[in-house]
């Protein structure tokens, strides 16, 4: 078998090689292991091993232990909870598993593979908003769900937008089909994190819709419910979309006086 050490950082190679150090030093270091054609392994099979090296003045002594497979899996579990059961290729080389294991695993039917670079654990229950999570990956965690796509992940309104509105960096190069991208900044403070994505505060989604094409009545009774629910005021809401557009500010005031009509 022959070992990838050189994926290991130079520094820590240099100090293996040389073992001169007046003072002994412990580095811990990761080495990936290919098993060749003429072993009794089939070709391409790899695994992680952790090795403890201690160095002495003069000498070292090497303490190697295989990555526990239970253990990777554990640790890949616990993130994919966090991400609807999804996980990226990075996510699982993070994890411990080099990309000729991440191969197998597919191949074996233990992840499926959902977009290039993007993997699920085949027996993870399925939510109602995995479809966010999903884009939140594709996008490498740089889009924030907003707009009337928010409105759905805050339970608010019955808009259902026929696309799925992400607001990223001005920067922001990739495309997808099934999504609108609306470009700008956020400011931190109007985003919140929800389980394996972002997504826009209530107040700043209904004023983003306030700002769109979305029909006057529908907004209205995404108003009520948001103060209904203490999700907003009148005085936020009506500050926020002065801060935004004038075409912001008119209706939201219209969706408030209809509101006050309804009383």
């Amino acid at each position: 078998m022959k070992s990838a050490c050189e994926d290991a950082p130079d520094q820590i190679l240099a100090g293996l090689r040389s073992a001169t150090s007046a003072t002994a030093f412990q580095v811990t270091v990761s080495f990936r292991f290919t098993a060749a054609s003429n072993t009794k392994l089939n070709s391409g099979y790899s695994f992680m091993t952790i090795m403890d090296v201690v160095i002495y003045p003069g000498m070292m002594k090497v303490h190697s232990s295989r990555a526990d497979p239970a253990d990777l899996r554990r640790r890949l579990a616990h993130v994919a909870g966090m991400q609807a059961g999804y996980f990226t290729a990075a996510d699982a080389k993070a994890v411990g598993y080099s990309h000729q294991g991440q191969k197998f695993h597919v191949d074996s039917g233990n992840w499926r593979r959902v977009e290039r670079g993007i993997f699920r654990l085949p027996w993870w229950p399925t939510g109602g908003n995995d479809d966010l999570v999903l884009w939140s990956l594709w996008s490498r965690r740089r889009a924030v769900v907003s707009h009337e796509t928010a409105l759905r992940a805050h339970d608010l309104g019955d808009v259902n937008p026929a696309l799925v509105h992400l607001t990223v960096p001005p920067g922001f190069r990739q495309k997808g089909l099934g999504v609108r991208l609306h470009r700008g900044v956020l400011p931190s403070g109007d985003v919140i994190g929800h389980e394996g994505y972002t997504v826009t505060t209530p107040i700043r989604s209904i004023v983003d819709i306030a700002a769109s094409d979305t029909p006057q009545d529908q907004l209205t009774i995404v108003v009520r419910e948001a103060l209904d629910q203490g999700l907003a005021t009148r005085r936020r809401l009506i500050d926020r979309a002065e801060a935004l557009s004038d075409r912001a500010t008119l209706r939201i005031e219209r969706a408030l006086a209809a509101i006050v009509g309804e009383g």
